[in-house]
């Protein structure tokens, strides 16, 4: 629910920082521009464009697994269509996907593996 980020940035500025500081040599803009992401400042974003731009951050980040929660909280069809692809293409890629949802019909089509928890506790 609480986004941490630098509000006072643009989002580009934003990005590119964080592709620096991986070191990662993409076209960050194409990507921004798949997730319907404009450049403006981050204070000035709704709620599903944080939880985009979050998104994006984390597929910037080369990993081997990749965690989400609740990612398609606030997300237009689109943009869960667009996120989506980008798991499956993770997946393809041998990478680990971790997505923690109350939505679990929406993934039971790419799911290698799920889990239930109750209560804090894992079910059988």
């Amino acid at each position: 629910e609480k986004f941490m980020l630098p509000s006072l940035v643009k989002v580009n500025y934003f990005i590119n920082l964080i592709c620096k500081y991986n070191n990662v040599k993409t076209d960050y803009i194409n990507v921004l521009n798949r997730y319907q992401i404009p450049n403006k400042m981050i204070s000035n974003l709704s709620k599903g464009m944080l939880q985009k731009l979050g998104i994006v951050m984390t597929l910037l980040t080369p990993a081997d697994l990749y965690v989400f929660d609740e990612p398609t909280d606030g997300l237009d069809d689109f943009s869960r269509k667009t996120f989506k692809e980008d798991i499956l293409e993770l997946l393809n890629l041998n990478k680990t996907v971790i997505i923690c949802t109350h939505n679990k019909s929406y993934f039971k089509d790419m799911s290698q593996r799920t889990l239930k928890f109750a209560g804090g506790l894992l079910c059988k």
